[in-house]
């Protein structure tokens, strides 16, 4: 342990004093080790004619012992801890904290003299704080007097001077201070105190508080940490993190108290932004002593101050149970798709399809709870309980139900548990599956000649899994009937309609995957479609309709030329939506597998790139959302790539003069004019190396190139640009990464193509465990077929034109010669 210490402090006498108080205490524990006073002005010592924020705020009484503590200069730094702004300088912290002394603040004005005059009582005060509360007391303290704050700046001994020369007619000092100088006797009769109790004023966070600054990790610190108050650590932290969580320091008028009062924790404050001021109070019960019971009580009161509702307090949302329609995600109606996009948590069972999920935006919460017979992923009465959850900690949840949620969905259930809860709902209709299902196979569920009614039965009960009491009246009935969740009752259905009086040869039908590219179809008679249905392996979901229009088949001839191939994409939702329209166009069934999402990498190349453009003569970008990330940060946007934690003016396109723009390929010029700007240069063939080797002839050694582009960017480029001689700057603003939540799931789709939109598309599919199966696999180009190599894959196609339409032509020709083989 060293024997000598160190510590800085301001020069003022409080400081001093203040400082001698940590130093006293610290001798007491370690009465062997030395220590040493190092005192310095502050930038805020120097300046007095102006308010802390015109030049800086609470910083400028630390910055300078912060630099010396990072160089080794001092040991400690002691602070008032009011003073400290949010953020420390790296490397450093609080090692520890002296018993809190009084909180509270203190009106000051001079023995025996009239204060005012008559009409205006003038009050110094630096603090917005302050200002905001004693005007707001000013009615109680002054009758009928306007209270006017004027600045007062300048160490506790200057101020009382300021106040007996008559400047002011009050000032508010920290009642701290006033004891650590012992102003009453040092200057005995002069004053009145009046003392503010911290419900009439609450003070500013860390008042009265002296803190220890010191390097992480120093050894010297035990130190510091032996004289440490728990009490004072524990309210400062709290206070601190409320300040944090407004966004705060000095910048608004802000106060915040925190005070244990037994097994309860106390936190009142008050906050003025944009012409409103909330003043708010939190009690937390503390169960069990620790920071997180603060950190619960702390962001409550941001919470309030901010005008918002804590998790615990603000009204429950609304649970939109939405029928999913029987598959295909085209049957989805316009308000569930509506709903699905704004929806903070969408809770989904078996029967809705996986590609559904794509209407819901990525960070929205996703939860399984399907049932099929025979495993039970969830309990309805846990569903139940879960739906209550979500919405209270969501605005808007989806229930997302196959089919629509009253027929036989046990959405009449879970609205009954809405009800008991107290939860608000709303029932979004589905398509159900026991008409369009049918339908798909072509079997209208009436005809005017054969069937005017129809009935729709479940195919077993809730009590003992048989078909239910309505079954066994149906004797009678001349019209179509279907049969849901009734795969493994086919035989005791078909026997019982003959029982009853059902014809034999009635035509019946079995549909498996009903809308589906999987769908599949059994036809026969009530006498022989169990026969026919278990000799095709028919399984579950599978809808089965007995009746004379099961006999009619109401379909078109007309094929489009991907009708029933199945297709996977592993790229960003952008990619993979426009890529989607083109193939289920030709109709394939498409599904997103290893969702990706473009990340914004907010570096200090980025930002140096934006004030040094005059340095490059060329911009090249390789991809759409290259261009919208650089250019919406040149612009000051909001999705911009911007320097991490750096300000930096926002520019107009008129910095761009003088430089050319190329681009990769027809989506990237599309995405250039989009900010009105036109490409000097696109390759006819679009690739990378292509790019590269049309601006090799045309640029020079005195060329400058600037690339803006993926981390993973093909080296390519930059390589044949190099070797031309031609300088060019690799600049990452992005990376593609997979959507947490992108891993296998069981009983995943298998697919007759899967399509890889980039090479680190590549890597998190197969990282995530994926697998392609028997699919063949299609890149967007050579780059994304180098990436599949190094999985020990080989590409069956790349498309020759980077671009939706290039991979789209690719998957027909490839279609169409599979097509042709199988002949």
């Amino acid at each position: 342990m060293k024997k000598k210490i160190r510590i800085g402090t301001r020069k003022s006498d409080l400081s001093v004093a203040q400082t001698m108080l940590v130093v006293n205490a610290m001798k007491a524990a370690f009465p062997d080790t030395e220590f040493e006073l190092v005192c310095r002005s502050t930038v805020g010592d120097k300046i007095l004619d102006k308010p802390l924020l015109a030049f800086g705020g609470k910083g400028v009484f630390v910055s300078e012992f912060e630099e010396a503590l990072l160089r080794g200069e001092i040991d400690f730094a002691v602070h008032s801890a009011k003073d400290l702004p949010m953020e420390l300088a790296k490397g450093l912290e609080i090692i520890g904290v002296m018993p809190r002394g009084d909180v509270r603040d203190v009106l000051v004005t001079m023995n025996r003299k009239r204060q005012g005059n008559g009409e205006v009582i003038r009050i110094g005060t630096s603090s917005l704080r302050r200002k905001i509360q004693i005007e707001a007391l000013g009615e109680k303290l002054w009758p009928e007097q306007a209270v006017v704050c004027e600045n007062l700046r300048g160490n506790v001994l200057t101020r009382l001077d300021k106040l007996e020369q008559g400047l002011y007619d009050g000032i508010i000092l920290a009642a701290a201070g006033l004891e650590r100088l012992d102003i009453r006797n040092q200057r005995p009769g002069r004053y009145q105190f009046h003392y503010l109790s911290p419900e009439e004023m609450i003070p500013a966070g860390g008042q009265g508080i002296l803190a220890v600054e010191g390097r992480k990790g120093d050894a010297v610190n035990e130190i510091a940490r032996a004289v440490s108050d728990p009490a004072a650590m524990e309210a400062l932290w709290a206070e601190r993190l409320v300040l944090k969580l407004l966004g705060s320091g000095c910048h608004e008028p802000v106060g915040v108290y925190c005070q244990r009062e037994g097994n309860c924790l106390h936190m009142t404050g008050i906050y003025e932004r944009d012409g409103v001021r909330r003043k708010e109070e939190i009690w937390e019960f503390d169960k069990e002593a620790g920071a997180s019971c603060w950190e619960r009580a702390a962001s409550r009161l941001a919470d309030r101050l901010l005008g918002r509702q804590s998790e615990e307090e603000k009204e429950p949302g609304c649970v939109y149970l939405v029928g999913a329609g029987p598959g295909d995600e085209g049957l989805l109606t316009v308000r569930g798709a509506q709903l699905l996009s704004c929806c903070g948590c969408v809770i989904y069972d078996h029967l809705a399809s996986e590609k559904l999920l794509n209407y819901a935006a990525a960070d929205c919460e996703r939860i399984f709870v399907g049932k099929q017979k025979g495993r039970h992923s969830r309990k309805q009465e846990e569903i139940n309980e879960i739906l209550v959850e979500k919405a209270r900690q969501h605005a808007v949840v989806v229930r997302l139900k196959g089919g629509d949620p009253y027929v036989f969905g046990r959405g009449g259930e879970e609205v009954l548990a809405l009800e008991a809860a107290g939860i608000p709902y709303e029932v979004v209709p589905g398509v159900t599956s026991a008409i369009a299902v049918p339908a798909s196979a072509g079997i209208p569920i009436t005809h005017r000649q054969l069937s005017r009614s129809f009935h729709v039965i479940t195919g077993h009960t809730k009590a003992d899994g048989g078909l239910p009491e309505d079954f066994y009246h149906l004797g009678d009935c001349k019209g179509t009937v279907v049969f849901l969740m009734g795969v493994s009752q086919l035989g005791a259905i078909c026997r019982g309609l003959m029982d009853q009086g059902w014809d034999r040869a009635t035509p019946a039908a079995v549909i498996q995957n009903g809308t589906l590219p999987a769908q599949k179809e059994v036809r026969g008679t009530l006498e022989n479609i169990e026969e026919r249905a278990k000799a095709a392996q028919i399984g579950t979901p599978a809808v089965i309709v007995a009746g004379e229009t099961a006999g009619l088949r109401f379909l078109s001839g007309r094929r489009r030329p991907l009708e029933g191939v199945r297709i996977g994409i592993t790229g960003t939702d952008g990619f993979s939506s426009r890529l989607r329209g083109l193939l289920e166009s030709k109709g394939a069934s498409v599904q997103a597998v290893c969702r990706m999402e473009v990340v914004p990498i907010r570096s200090q190349e980025v930002l140096n790139s934006y004030e040094h453009l005059d340095r490059y003569t060329w911009l090249v970008f390789t991809s759409g959302n290259g261009v919208r990330l650089y250019l919406d940060g040149l612009l000051g946007l909001e999705n911009g790539c911007r320097g991490d934690g750096q300000e930096s003016a926002p520019r107009d396109l008129r910095c761009l003069g003088g430089r050319k723009l190329a681009v990769i390929g027809r989506g990237t010029e599309e995405a250039l004019r989009e900010y009105h700007l036109r490409a000097d240069y696109v390759p006819e063939i679009f690739s990378s190396r292509q790019l590269a080797l049309g601006l090799a002839e045309r640029l020079t050694a005195k060329d400058q190139v600037l690339i803006p582009r993926a981390l993973q960017g093909s080296k390519e480029l930059t390589g044949i640009l190099e070797q031309a001689g031609i300088c060019c700057c690799n600049l990452p603003i992005y990376d593609v990464k997979a959507v947490e939540g992108a891993g296998r799931r069981e009983e995943e789709e298998e697919f007759d193509f899967l399509i890889f939109g980039s090479a680190s598309g590549v890597a998190a599919f197969f990282e995530t465990g994926h697998r392609p199966g028997q699919a063949k696999l299609c890149c967007i180009g050579e780059a994304t077929a180098k990436a599949l190599q190094r999985y020990g894959y080989q590409a069956d196609c790349a498309a020759g034109e980077a671009t939706v339409q290039g991979i789209t032509e690719k998957i027909l020709e490839q279609a169409q010669a599979s097509c042709q083989e199988g002949m």
